[in-house]
């Protein structure tokens, strides 16, 4: 009686294949994943902003309106700057409006500017000083100045892929 001795196992192209599908998936999910995290960085920094919002806006319903003296709002820049994913923090107050801008830090080497604002105290805009940072930034922070992201009268924030 004669045995048959049957290899197993795949054979080299077969595992070419595999090689070949796992490097297509990793070519495609790499840039995702780094677009993602960048994400999630500057929605970080326009939460940090809305903490200094509320000191803001409690400053503007107890005085009755803005002050362009920084210190008025007892806001500690300090605090929030050089943390985490946030660099810079810049306060801009004038008698009609308050802004707040931040250094959003996305990556090792990138950074966006990230701001908020208001005029009259209830409504607040967040915006961006280009348009090449939509991408990063959640959908209501998609303006690139005050007065459109306000609903002003300059055109609607640009649709990204």
């Amino acid at each position: 009686m004669k045995t048959r001795n049957t290899q197993k196992g795949f054979t080299l192209i077969e595992l070419m294949i595999v090689v070949a599908i796992i490097g297509i998936l990793a070519a495609i999910a790499v840039p995702a994943y780094q677009d993602y995290t960048k994400k999630a960085r500057a929605t970080e920094s326009v939460n940090v902003l809305g903490a200094i919002k509320t000191q803001a806006a409690e400053y503007f319903m107890s005085a009755g309106g803005w002050s362009a003296t920084e210190s008025d709002y007892g806001i500690d820049t300090a605090m929030y700057a050089d943390k985490g994913n946030v660099g810079a923090v810049t306060l801009s107050p004038t008698d009609t409006e308050f802004s707040a801008t931040l250094v959003a830090k996305i990556s090792k080497t990138e950074t966006i500017n990230v701001s908020m604002g208001s005029t009259d105290g209830n409504t607040w805009g967040c915006y961006t000083d280009s348009a090449d940072n939509y991408k990063y930034l959640p959908q209501n922070c998609r303006y690139t100045d005050l007065t459109t992201a306000l609903g002003g009268t300059a055109a609607a924030p640009a649709a990204t892929p």
